[in-house]
């Protein structure tokens, strides 16, 4: 997410940019992200500035009036356009990473031996 006015149109455009993150370990509103721009040729260790903000509201808030670009999680979006219809407008998304599952089923198998699998194969079946 950008500034509505922000001049970023580029991933090239990013470098030497802060950019505004929840937390360090925020697998789809930080680690993803990252990766999309690591893939797309940005060394996210040096190119830019991460400010990890403590939540996905603080890190849109950010953008709004601080800052020019931060990552966005599709419902909180959707919260802040509730609490205030002016500050989701001033906003704009750039990119998209690739959908990915919200939860993963783990399952240990020297307890139970196979289980875990044959659960796994039902919840794939079934979805």
């Amino acid at each position: 997410m950008v500034a509505r006015d922000s001049t970023i149109k580029t991933v090239a455009d990013l470098k030497g940019k802060s950019m505004s993150f929840p937390a360090p370990t925020a697998f789809a509103a930080t680690l993803l992200p990252k990766y999309f721009l690591h893939s797309h040729g940005l060394n996210v260790n040096k190119d830019i500035k991460p400010l990890y903000v403590g939540s996905m509201e603080s890190s849109l808030m950010n953008v709004i009036r601080v800052m020019s670009l931060r990552t966005a999680y599709p419902p909180d979006m959707a919260g802040l356009h509730k609490k205030s219809a002016t500050s989701s407008t001033e906003l704009k998304l750039l990119w998209e990473t690739e959908p990915m599952p919200d939860n993963s089923l783990m399952a240990r198998d020297e307890y139970y031996q196979g289980h875990g699998r044959a659960c796994g194969a039902g919840i794939v079946q079934h979805a």
